[in-house]
């Protein structure tokens, strides 16, 4: 019996690139803007002075501080306060409506759908949770903070390995054979599968994959025999 649902994001609900281009471009784009603008108002986020303590830089030296954001960002460096800083600047992004999550129509749909029957639906992503809220909080349907009953993202280990899949039960008190990970990734399925985790394969756009996974088109065919 299916008693929770672990969804992947990049790919899954949303296209991988707007998690792993748009973000990232929009960060880059608006990292030395938002730094002056932060300044001006006496606001710079506390985020900083570690980034510029890392870097050797004076934390009044904006530009070359924004310089070295941005190169940190392009070579995407894992630091968890650089991930922090970006958050804010997507934040004000989706604020003033530059950035829309391109939240696909049937995963939207059936999200609401699963909360509204009692099928507790979890987001693992790459993206910080920060972020995965943001994502849902402007969503192109309206906000679907409230569908999602929690979130993974990198600090419960990496989506390839069996180990977080492993981790994720234990979190949700759950077996792994109770769980039912939906996702676009081979790769990810086969690390979760061999928990005893259940699996399905979304494959988008008529795209062939023989995965050895359950495999379906869209949300729509991920019918009431799967939960």
């Amino acid at each position: 019996m299916t008693r929770a649902l672990l969804v992947d994001l990049e790919g899954t609900i949303c296209p991988v690139d707007f998690v792993y281009k748009t973000l990232k471009d929009y960060s880059i784009q608006q990292m030395s803007a938002y730094l002056t603008d932060r300044a001006a108002k006496n606001a710079l986020p506390h985020a900083l002075k570690a980034l510029a303590d890392a870097a050797d830089i004076e934390p009044g030296n904006l530009a070359a501080l924004a310089d070295q954001l941005v190169h940190w960002i392009q070579q995407d460096e894992k630091s968890a306060q650089l991930k922090m800083l970006q958050c804010q600047v997507w934040a004000e992004g989706f604020i003033k409506g530059d950035l829309s999550f391109p939240v696909f129509e049937d995963s939207a749909s059936h999200l609401r759908q699963w909360k509204l029957v009692g099928v507790r639906s979890y987001l693992l992503s790459t993206a910080p949770v920060m972020a995965q809220k943001l994502m849902l909080e402007h969503s192109r349907y309206g906000d679907l903070q409230d569908v999602v009953s929690g979130h993974f993202d990198t600090h419960i280990g990496c989506k390839v390995e069996t180990n977080t899949y492993q981790q994720v039960a234990n979190k949700l008190k759950l077996k792994p054979s109770e769980i039912l990970f939906i996702s676009d990734s081979a790769e990810e399925l086969d690390a979760a599968a061999e928990t005893g985790m259940q699996t399905c394969h979304l494959v988008r756009d008529g795209q062939e994959a023989d995965s050895g996974h359950k495999i379906v088109n869209d949300f729509y065919e991920i019918t009431p025999e799967y939960l």
